[in-house]
Parts: C-alpha cells; structure tokens; sequence
C-alpha cells in the first residue's frame, strides 16, 4: 500500500506494499488467494472527518473510485480495514455539477449525467471487475488536493470479492487520472520483489533513479499508456517470432499477470518448454487454472527477457517468473483477452519505473537498467516493513 509519510508532509513519496497470503497486515490477514497479490494505494478522503481507504494501484486505467459505506452490492475488503467512506460525514464532498465539470463527462467511463445535476457512471475491467455509482469532488489529504472520483453503490470484483480492497486508483493517462488532476507530468513508482519490502510512489523531482536507466517511447491509447514491445528473450533458445506486426504492450500494476495475444504466448510456452526439456528433463504437469496454461512440478530457473523500446526488464528469479497455484508452478503468463498486451506487476518487481509526460508530444517511460539491490534499496525506494 502507499502509505503517507505524516512526519515529513512536504515529502512527496508514499510507501508501498504487496500484500499477498504470507504478508502481515492487520493481524497477519492476507489475500486469500496466491494469484491476487495486490498493491493498495492508503488515501485519505474528505474532511472532519478523513476516512482512511485503500484502493489498488493501478497504472492500466484512469478512472478512481471508492466503494460508499452504504453499497447495495459490496466489495468484502479483506484485509479489514480502518473505515468506510462516507460521503455525508466529510465536509468537503461535493457532488459533480454538470455545469462546471461537463469538459471530464466524456473521459468518465459510463457517464449519465442527468437534468438534475446528478451524473453517475459505470465501469468495468478485463477480468469482470466493475463498479456502478454518481460522480463527485473530494478533497484527497493526501496529496493536498480535491479531484473527481466515483462512489461505487454497486461494485463487483474478481477473481476473488477481495480482490479490490475499497475501490480503484487510477494512475493511467487521461485527465480524470490521479497524476493529470494534481497536475504532475512525472512520477514514477518502485514494487517490492517481495512481500517482506515496501515501495515506493514518487512525484516531481522525488521520481529520481539511483543508478542507469533505458527509456521507451509512451503512447496515450484511451484511458493508459502503451510501449513497444521490441522482443521477448529465452535464454538457450533466442528471439521469440512474431512477424512484422508492431506489437504494443501496456505496464498495468493493476493485475499481477501478463498479458500476450495468442500468437506471442505459444511461441513463448514453445521455447520455455523446449529449454525446460532440454535442462532439467521435465515435462509440463496439468493446471489447476484455466488461465495459467504451462504449469510444472518446479519452478525451474530460467531467464525471460522482454524489451520494451530500449529498456529491458530481465526476470531472473524463478518467483518472479512462476506463480504456485495447488502445489504446482504456472508461469505468470496468459492469453490476452483483447488487442493489448499487457505487461503485470509480477514481472517488474524490484525495477523502478518512472513517466515523463511534461512534452505531450515527446512522451517516455524510463525504467531501471536492472532490478535495484540491497545497497540501492536506501537511497531507491526499498526499505524493510516496519
């Protein structure tokens, strides 16, 4: 989670957490399934009085919302959490106007605005997740700032109702995104290679690396930003194939998986197999989830290089790259169910990422030369739970 640093207010830098079924939180309540390891954004809403929630962080969309106390269908936020969100007990909220707001109706996924002034909105995600409710202005103590955001009454999440904790943050592209409303054109953000470190979500001149980094052409598609897939790596097997087609792939800290479209997966669970034959004399074992299709007794150590314009993330630690799942190891890849590839959380853990959109016209995704280690982690954004 990020989590506000209240002794040095002016430091804009937020802590994260992955909080997965070995982390501690609360009592040592964790997520109640090994593929929803989730990173939760800590956000304090209204005024007299704040209400502390957590929503997962999420660079895929744009769009925040916070389930209300008084949801028809709710999220069942595990683990517990401090307070519901309650629009009439902050004294800054403040229901959208049609008026003054109408330039972001378009942006808002679902919009309804009515003659009454009243403007709702319904959204969804890949994997079924979605939430219905009206829009509003909240001041967000956290960042000093109020912005629009939704108040979910009926909100739904898979794959477990866990899953969204209280709601979305977005931090994708677009101007209902958290980083446009408080005007920011950099920021950047490290996760933790494990549930034992915290993270780190950084603004302005914070969003700084510690050592080399490689850039990647941004683009804007929609509500997130997208980046050249330039090749995918499998050490003692090569270059996976895909033709001439330009392949886009989208960072999403929202999901832990990644996402490829069926021509990319097969050619990469070909030479997976081929090199874990070759290596270890293993043969694939049956999945035990539909969606994680290459699944094997072990996590055998293998090195997957994917490059993304010319930055590459290189996942070499076997609990980066498979997912345990009923006493077996998937590797954390799936088919992609629409046109995006989509780059998860679980496969850049340990790298730090920042955006520069300040040139609208000349925008870049930087990322670390490679994963940060121990004696970075001080002066990076790694530090031990506390």
């Amino acid at each position: 989670m990020l989590i506000h640093h209240h002794h040095h207010p002016n430091l804009k830098q937020f802590r994260i957490k992955e909080l997965n079924d070995n982390a501690d939180y609360y009592g040592g309540i964790g997520l109640v399934h090994v593929v929803d390891h989730t990173y939760v954004v800590a956000l304090n809403l209204g005024e007299d009085p704040v209400t502390l929630v957590y929503l997962v962080f999420d660079t895929g969309s744009a769009f925040t919302w916070v389930q209300h106390a008084d949801c028809l269908n709710c999220l069942e936020a595990e683990p517990p959490v401090v307070g519901q969100y309650n629009r009439s007990k902050t004294r800054r909220y403040n229901r959208c106007n049609v008026r003054s707001d109408c330039a972001l109706w378009d942006l808002i996924p679902g919009n309804n605005c009515g003659g009454l002034g009243i403007c709702t909105y319904s959204t969804s995600y890949g994997d079924s997740t979605k939430s219905t409710g009206f829009l509003c202005r909240e001041s967000v103590s956290t960042f000093k700032k109020t912005i629009i955001l939704g108040i979910g009454l009926d909100n739904k999440c898979l794959p477990t109702p866990t899953s969204c904790f209280q709601g979305m943050a977005g931090f994708g592209a677009g101007l209902v995104s958290i980083p446009y409303q408080l005007g920011k054109t950099r920021w950047g953000f490290c996760l933790p290679p494990n549930a034992s470190m915290d993270g780190s979500f950084m603004m302005d001149d914070v969003a700084q690396f510690p050592g080399e980094y490689k850039s990647a052409r941004l683009y804007v598609h929609s509500e997130y930003y997208m980046v050249n897939l330039s090749n995918i790596f499998v050490q003692g097997f090569g270059n996976l194939n895909w033709g001439h087609d330009i392949q886009m792939i989208v960072v999403d800290t929202g999901t832990i998986l990644t996402h490829m479209r069926s021509s990319l997966l097969i050619n990469l669970f070909y030479s997976i197999q081929r090199v874990v034959e070759q290596k270890y004399n293993a043969q694939p074992t049956p999945s035990p989830f539909t969606k994680l299709e290459l699944c094997y007794a072990e996590p055998y150590p293998l090195e997957v290089s994917i490059q993304v314009g010319e930055a590459y993330i290189n996942i070499t630690n076997p609990e980066l790259l498979w997912i345990r799942l009923s006493g077996v190891y998937c590797l954390a890849f799936v088919r992609a169910i629409g046109h995006e590839n989509i780059l998860g959380s679980h496969h850049f853990k340990g790298y730090m990422v920042v955006y520069d959109t300040s040139d609208a016209n000349n925008m870049f995704l930087s990322i670390s030369s490679s994963p940060l280690n121990d004696a970075q982690e001080a002066e990076a954004c790694l530090s031990p739970i506390i």
